[in-house]
């Protein structure tokens, strides 16, 4: 954005996410399944009364696999962003983005490393740009952008309760660390900004 920012809900692409008899159901969105005719799905069941994963993929209209994860195989959820730019232009930083669309993906981590992707939200991010791109490149005052990273937050935060496992790689104890001043969490003074609930982190706060 250049100067003044709003965020609009709609702008966001988002998995459907329901629970169903005690079962958390998470499936590829009905929009992004549109966009792809339906030619690629992801369905992931977490069973927590079984303590179990079950993961359907299908690509195309006939090819299925099914992935099966038990609890005690997880050892992280993995909290990621990808974005890439939709508009160019200057500001005083020099040439730039001035827009991008933005993902925020949710990945589980097996105690092998292999990964299983649960979910992706996507959506129209900002990016500032200040007086710079306003006068050099006309950008305008007021960038609207979606509510991706906010919602994608949240729900990692919830699933990591639900599955009770951490957000973010362990690291080892020798590791200096520091208490979160919002949710009280113990997180690595390499880190700014607090894997769980992304308050800033104060390296004074170390335990």
């Amino acid at each position: 954005m250049s100067l003044f920012g709003s965020q609009l809900r709609v702008l966001t692409l988002r998995p459907s996410i329901r629970v169903e008899d005690g079962v958390l159901v998470i499936k590829t969105g009905m929009l992004v399944g549109l966009f792809t005719l339906f030619l690629r799905s992801i369905s992931t069941e977490i069973r927590p009364v079984e303590r179990r994963i079950v993961q359907r993929r299908r690509l195309g209209y006939f090819f299925t696999t099914q992935t099966v994860l038990e609890f005690d195989d997880i050892r992280y959820l993995d909290y990621g962003f990808g974005s890439f730019g939709t508009e160019w232009g200057w500001s005083f930083e020099g040439w730039g983005r001035q827009d991008q669309v933005e993902t925020f993906y949710i990945d589980i981590v097996s105690r092998d490393d292999e990964r299983l992707r649960v979910c992706a939200f996507r959506g129209e991010g900002a990016v500032m740009t200040g007086w710079g791109g306003v006068l050099l490149s006309e950008d305008s005052l007021l960038d609207v952008s979606g509510t991706q990273e906010g919602e994608s937050r949240q729900f990692v935060n919830y699933l990591a309760k639900v599955l009770d496992v951490p957000v973010g790689q362990p690291i080892d104890e020798d590791v200096e660390m520091a208490t979160c001043p919002a949710c009280n969490r113990s997180v690595s003074l390499y880190n700014p900004k607090c894997l769980y609930c992304g308050a800033e982190v104060n390296p004074e706060s170390s335990p």
